[in-house]
């Protein structure tokens, strides 16, 4: 089985959520017991968030890569970010990596095509309620929760009267894939 490099910490939660749902997709896939290897290289996201926010995306690209070395140097056999806001320069780490990386847009992209599918409550309305306009006010046919957090506050997705692709959820199945392969 191949071992997954997870950088993760950009948003803590989500990478808890991460690690909580490769074991829940492990189990369900490969065996009631156990873990999948997965090795979590856990980065400061303090510069992460001053770089993106200044438009300093090399800064961005260079960190990341330097990271994604690390977990490649650690054994990592393929490499995945728990974040969608890195994915804005997934192209250019994928060119400086040295192990193959998973991006959440594509695996989302093909699960999209293939048509798959500790929060306040007043946060979950709020986001219905987003949903429920936007569904008024345009044609949608569904809805792709596009940053991690958000499968965290939208547990229950038939909550909103359409099909929700769930980034983080379909980004753990395809490493789950990947770890499989042979």
């Amino acid at each position: 089985m191949k071992l997954l490099g997870m950088i993760g910490g950009t948003g803590p939660e989500s990478t808890v959520e991460y690690y909580r749902r490769l074991i829940a997709a492990y189990h369900a896939r490969v065996s009631e017991s156990g873990a999948p290897p997965i090795i979590i290289n856990s980065v400061d996201n303090k510069n992460l968030v001053k770089w993106f926010t200044a438009g300093d995306l090399a800064a961005v690209i260079n960190f990341l890569a330097a990271e994604i070395e690390r977990l490649a140097r650690a054994g990592a056999d393929f490499g995945l970010i728990a974040a969608v806001t890195p994915h804005l320069v997934f192209d250019e780490l994928r060119q400086r990596a040295r192990i193959p990386l998973l991006s959440i847009v594509e695996a989302t992209a093909d699960a999209a095509a293939a048509g798959v599918g500790a929060i306040l409550e007043e946060t979950r309305r709020a986001l219905i309620g987003i949903v429920e306009t936007i569904k008024q006010r345009n044609n949608i046919d569904g809805l792709i929760l596009g940053g991690t957090e958000l499968s965290l506050i939208l547990r229950e997705p038939t909550a909103v009267g359409l099909p929700v692709l769930d980034t983080t959820q379909i980004h753990v199945e395809a490493a789950i894939e990947w770890m499989l392969r042979e």
